[in-house]
């Protein structure tokens, strides 16, 4: 179950990323644009992973 939750965190990230940087038209990112997309990307990963966990242990608290 550990696995799934950080492949699905990962994903988060990406897909943060991806988002982020596809509404960009105005051509390349600079180095403090893309820190701090990368910085949003990562915590978007946290807070995906912590929260999927802390699903997971209600769920255990509640079956138990």
């Amino acid at each position: 179950m550990k696995t799934w939750i950080f492949l699905l965190s990962l994903l988060a990230v990406a897909l943060s990323w991806r988002l982020s940087t596809r509404t960009r038209h105005d051509g390349q990112l600079t180095l403090a644009q893309k820190i701090k997309i990368l910085g949003k990307s990562l915590m978007a990963g946290v807070v995906v992973y912590f929260t999927l966990i802390g699903l997971a242990l209600l769920y255990l608290m509640l079956t138990n």
